[in-house]
């Protein structure tokens, strides 16, 4: 069996390098971004804040949903959403999908 091994010349061998430089870095940079934490979006049917805020002083559940492309989507309890949920009210539909009139963020009693 004939086995041909090329030489690598200096130029070839810092090609090489830098390849292997860069590949690091990216990789490094896919790592810090699959693991930074985003605040996730929910969308609540009401007709204000405040009127959310006023049902959840007396006791009342809000059920938000998460229209996410990229996984997460479904129905949450608002009382279980962590500090920092974004929330989106709205009242009405267009295209099937619901329209913001405004945003708050949940601070686990209300939202500000």
């Amino acid at each position: 069996m004939l086995v041909f091994i090329q030489p690598i010349t200096e130029k070839g061998w810092k090609m090489q390098k830098n390849r292997n430089i860069f590949n690091f870095l990216f990789s490094l940079f896919l790592i810090r971004y699959q693991y930074q934490t985003k605040p996730m979006k929910i969308y609540i049917k009401a007709n204000s804040k405040a009127e959310i805020n006023r049902g959840l002083a007396e006791g009342k559940d809000y059920v938000g949903t998460n229209h996410s492309f990229f996984g997460g989507g479904g129905q949450y309890n608002l009382r279980s959403c962590e500090v920092g949920t974004v929330v989106a009210v709205f009242s009405q539909y267009s295209g099937g999908q619901p329209v913001a009139k405004s945003w708050g963020t949940w601070d686990g009693t209300k939202l500000k």
